[in-house]
């Protein structure tokens, strides 16, 4: 089953944290707990990252005009989810091979967030004339767990003989 929510805050910095936020509490709401403020580690976790990085790159990417942004997060089965990012830009955008964006206003180049992106998303990419003109989107999934490894029984060492002081084994 399909669990959504979806928030419009203003596009201003100061509503990142909010956006972290609400994504946090959607998470716990439905069995997926991210750590405290901080913490890594879990899809959770970098789901609140990618939701901090995207909401950013909406505020210094999106058309100044644009009073708000739409930040919406799928939880999905299998411990994984679909995080999407909206504004109403209409610039063209387009990623590079290594995972850059590239024909924004201020690109953030190879070392910024599309990276950050890049490495902690399983896939991520950038739908053009979207419900509000340009959404960033990102996959993040816990991964499969794996059983540990059974241990296999063996037989125990034979103990060796020894010889005696006369010559004869014992």
């Amino acid at each position: 089953m399909l669990r959504r929510n979806v928030v419009r805050l203003p596009r201003h910095a100061a509503y990142v944290a909010l956006a972290r936020q609400r994504v946090r509490d959607h998470l716990a709401a439905w069995d997926r707990p991210a750590g405290a403020a901080g913490t890594t580690g879990s899809a959770a976790d970098d789901a609140v990252l990618l939701v901090s990085e995207l909401a950013t790159l909406a505020i210094r990417h999106g058309p100044a005009r644009e009073r708000e942004f739409e930040v919406a997060v799928t939880v999905l089965a299998g411990r994984a989810c679909f995080i999407e990012v909206s504004d109403d830009g209409t610039a063209a955008v387009r990623l590079t091979l290594d995972g850059d964006l590239e024909g924004g206003p201020g690109d953030d180049g190879p070392q910024g967030r599309p990276r950050i992106v890049g490495t902690l998303a399983q896939a991520w990419g950038v739908w053009q004339d979207g419900r509000y003109g340009r959404t960033v989107w990102a996959l993040v999934s816990e991964p499969p767990e794996t059983e540990p490894e059974p241990e296999l029984e063996s037989d125990p060492e034979p103990e060796p003989e020894r010889a005696t002081a006369d010559g004869t084994l014992a």
